[in-house]
């Protein structure tokens, strides 16, 4: 049985999950509105492949510090609803639904919290994920990243933990991602395919001769591009 393997943000949907969350935060009151600016400034370390991932999660879950691990989950599903659905690239479903149909596993490996990615993936029908676990203390989430995080070459300690459990020969996994933090488990499968990649990752692409697909933006996100 073939792997297919996604990165979720960019990929295969139109936005950032963890950023709109955190505009989410801040239209409930439980962030203010210069939280969004800081996030914004952390995300452009991302998009430099700088950031400490410790200590974006350590600022996303600040708003979230005094909600339960049960309070938190009854967030996600008008913000699932509202915020992300929207936002999921048409080809992505078409896509998705085909390789069930074909039989191939579906796996989303992602740079977000697990809480985040589990809730995207379910609306997705996907039913395996790795992603940041984040430790819980006094069903509280606190703060800080459970284990290796799945970022940057940590995606492929996460995957290969995954495998042993999970075993799939490694010439029939592909893996879709948009970004240059993902360039490490993009060399690793034999099958990379750059989606809707930026254009550091685009040019990587075309230098190695990988895939590329470019998906039409859903309109959510149209509606959002100045």
């Amino acid at each position: 049985m073939p792997l297919a393997i996604f990165d979720l943000d960019e990929t295969l949907l139109c936005g950032d999950t963890a950023s709109l969350f955190c505009r989410r935060l801040v239209k409930l009151g439980l962030a203010t509105p210069d939280f969004l600016a800081e996030e914004a400034r952390l995300m452009e370390a991302y998009a430099a492949r700088t950031l400490d991932m410790a200590d974006y999660v350590r600022f996303l879950m600040r708003p979230l510090n005094q909600l339960s691990t049960a309070q938190v989950a009854a967030l996600l599903p008008a913000f699932i609803a509202e915020d992300i659905a929207p936002r999921i690239y048409p080809q992505a479903h078409q896509l998705l639904h085909t390789l069930a149909e074909q039989n191939t596993r579906i796996l989303i490996i992602s740079a977000t919290p697990t809480f985040l990615v589990r809730a995207v993936a379910e609306h997705l029908g996907v039913a395996d994920v790795l992603a940041i676990d984040l430790a819980v203390t006094d069903n509280h989430y606190n703060g800080e990243i459970a284990g290796i995080a799945s970022y940057q070459a940590g995606k492929i300690t996460r995957l290969e933990a995954w495998l042993r459990d999970h075993p799939f020969p490694r010439a029939e996994m592909t893996f879709y991602s948009d970004s240059p933090n993902d360039l490490p488990l993009l060399e690793y499968v034999p099958h990379p395919v750059a989606t809707n990649p930026s254009p550091a990752l685009e040019a990587i692409a075309h230098e190695n001769q990988w895939d590329i697909l470019h998906w039409q933006a859903p309109s959510a996100c149209l509606a959002t591009q100045p």
